[in-house]
């Protein structure tokens, strides 16, 4: 290669350096893994961007009203109470279909995943904590059925908002938490597992 050659060829590589800076990691790394895991604070970043998309449907929900708790909680000990019978069954199934019970599940999941997320973003945190933190997000973000019964059920009954963010995406967020769940798991904890995080 000539010195003409090489030159035109560092001139390019500057120039689209310049004009397509690299960007920061954020969550949706979490599907390519197009990021350095071994890096504490880029996985602290993409921890902090991806509860921040999360907080984006968490926004939507107040703790559960005391009445329905304590609704949800008397209707779990009835079923209990029916043993294994058909009754039981029916029961449980209405009790599954209710807007108060799938509140109380997304309620949950979500301040979980939240508190995960919180705990892998603090680089104060000792690299075995953060990996756990890690791993108890992406386990609660691949139960996907938590998301996909209960963003209908209560987008049906009125607690979730008719707006683009829920709308768009009201049969979305459990396949795409999913995806970014197993992307933790491969992309951060599997690399942690073999010595390669730091």
């Amino acid at each position: 290669m000539s010195a003409c050659q090489s030159w035109v060829i560092l001139s390019l590589v500057l120039f689209l350096s310049a004009t397509f800076p690299v960007q920061a990691a954020d969550q949706s790394d979490l599907i390519n893994g197009h990021f350095d895991a071994t890096s504490k604070k880029e996985r602290n970043k993409i921890a902090r961007d991806l509860s921040a998309e999360v907080q984006m449907l968490a926004q939507y929900l107040s703790s559960p009203k005391p009445q329905d708790s304590a609704w949800v909680k008397q209707e779990l000990a009835a079923i209990n109470q029916l043993g294994q019978s058909e009754a039981a069954v029916s029961r449980r199934v209405q009790l599954v279909k209710s807007p108060e019970f799938q509140y109380e599940q997304l309620y949950t999941a979500l301040t979980s995943i939240q508190n995960a997320l919180t705990c892998a973003a603090n680089p104060s945190n000792s690299l075995s904590k953060e990996m756990m933190c890690w791993d108890v997000a992406g386990f609660l973000l691949t139960d996907n059925n938590v998301f996909n019964d209960s963003i209908p059920i209560l987008f049906k009954a009125g607690h979730l908002p008719r707006d683009d963010m829920i709308g768009d995406k009201s049969l979305g967020f459990g396949f795409f938490y999913a995806i970014k769940g197993r992307g933790i798991q491969q992309f951060v904890v599997i690399p942690y597992l073999i010595g390669q995080a730091k």
